[in-house]
């Protein structure tokens, strides 16, 4: 199994996150250890693993943990061989980092392999970059619908605003006792008449809403 970590998400919705390492010094060096994330970060090692995927439990987590559990974490180790390029997208997609170095993940074509670009130059193929930049510009590229609906919303949007900005411009004109006073309809209206009830300047006799006195 390659170094990474890695993520199984079960039907319950729960989720389990472990990572793999390399002992890159001293007497255990090229030695595999598993981690289990704790909380919001990883914790100490807890066992060696087998080039065939068995795990070598250290001694003070065997002792303090039941056989059930050490079944279970093994199961789950066995889950992520059987498939890691999942499981490594699992962590990628639920913590939004790369699953191999850990560091926070921006672009969309990353995110879809699980990989940040120095770690994709590393392990990506060929192939792989092809399909992951496809899948970035599709997901670039919105659809005739989608467009329209955007545009929808967009408009509703900008016509809800301008009504409620009518609605208080109306309030505050109508508590000014300066407005306080009958008003020509027609001239109103010639001047394209907003609010029900709009008053005229006093000083040029134009709709309030139009007077730049």
């Amino acid at each position: 199994m390659n170094d990474g970590r890695y993520t199984l998400i079960y039907p319950s919705g729960d989720y389990r996150t472990v990572k793999v390492s390399t002992v890159k010094k001293g007497d255990l060096k090229g030695a595999q250890v598993l981690t289990l994330k704790e909380g919001r970060s990883f914790g100490r090692g807890i066992a060696f693993i087998r080039p065939n995927g068995h795990l070598n439990f250290w001694k003070d987590f065997k002792a303090n943990n039941p056989p059930e559990r050490l079944g279970r974490i093994q199961k789950a180790v066995d889950r992520i061989m059987a498939d890691p390029a999942a499981a490594g997208l699992a962590f990628a997609m639920k913590e939004n980092r790369c699953f191999r170095c850990g560091k926070e993940l921006t672009v969309p074509a990353s995110i879809h392999k699980g990989m940040g670009p120095e770690c994709a130059k590393k392990n990506w193929t060929r192939d792989d970059q092809k399909a992951a930049y496809a899948w970035r510009k599709d997901q670039a590229k919105p659809t005739a619908a989608e467009t329209k609906k955007h545009d929808d919303e967009w408009i509703q949007q900008k016509n809800l605003f301008a009504k409620e900005e009518r609605k208080q411009e109306e309030k505050a004109f109508e508590s000014d006792p300066d407005f306080r006073e009958p008003y020509d309809p027609q001239i109103f209206q010639s001047w394209g008449g907003e609010f029900e009830g709009g008053r005229l300047c006093r000083i040029c006799k134009v709709p309030v809403n139009r007077c730049s006195c």
